[in-house]
């Protein structure tokens, strides 16, 4: 009698059943990653945004104030942001670039004081469709409007914030 040495079909099944597990719960883990880091990535990406705009608007000077308009929404289409241009001497105000996030991150909340009368007012009336937006300015002499917005991503309840101190114009993470 000769015996063959073999796997039977239910040993090949538990295999690959076990296999498809630890696949999937790899691929979830490794998604859930990529989705945390985008979040973050935004937060950088803004942080470093508000402080090239301030740059900007010290090496430029009176009359021009750089700004940004934050969009928040609940999808990556709706929750953007861009640079804004205001100008003392004319009183108006464009909207010099706009800008998305990669990996479906997205401003979901921003809240800053309102320059009232001032740049916040004017720059909602000139800008079409920026009638509830919120708006940044960071001034020459080192202040800013104060305020925070907070960026997030779909399927994820991680949220980073950013943070402007009125005062002093420091941008930080929150």
């Amino acid at each position: 009698m000769s015996r063959e040495d073999g796997f039977t079909i239910v040993e090949l099944s538990f295999a690959c059943l076990l296999l498809l597990l630890v696949t999937g719960a790899g691929v979830t883990a490794i998604r859930h990653y990529w989705k945390v880091r985008s979040v973050e990535a935004a937060q950088d990406a803004l942080v470093a945004d508000m402080k090239q705009v301030q740059a900007r608007t010290m090496s430029e000077s009176h009359p021009r104030l750089y700004g940004l308009r934050l969009s928040p929404g609940s999808t990556p289409a709706a929750g953007t942001y861009g640079v804004v241009r205001f100008d003392y001497g004319t009183q108006t105000c464009t909207e010099i670039e706009r800008h998305t996030f990669d990996g479906g991150a997205y401003v979901s909340a921003a809240s800053f004081a309102v320059l009232n009368p001032g740049p916040t007012e004017r720059c909602r009336a000139q800008i079409a469709g920026a009638g509830t937006d919120q708006f940044v300015f960071l001034f020459a002499r080192g202040s800013a409007t104060a305020g925070s917005a907070t960026v997030a991503t779909a399927g994820v309840s991680k949220t980073r914030g950013v943070t402007i101190d009125g005062i002093t114009g420091r941008v930080a993470r929150s």
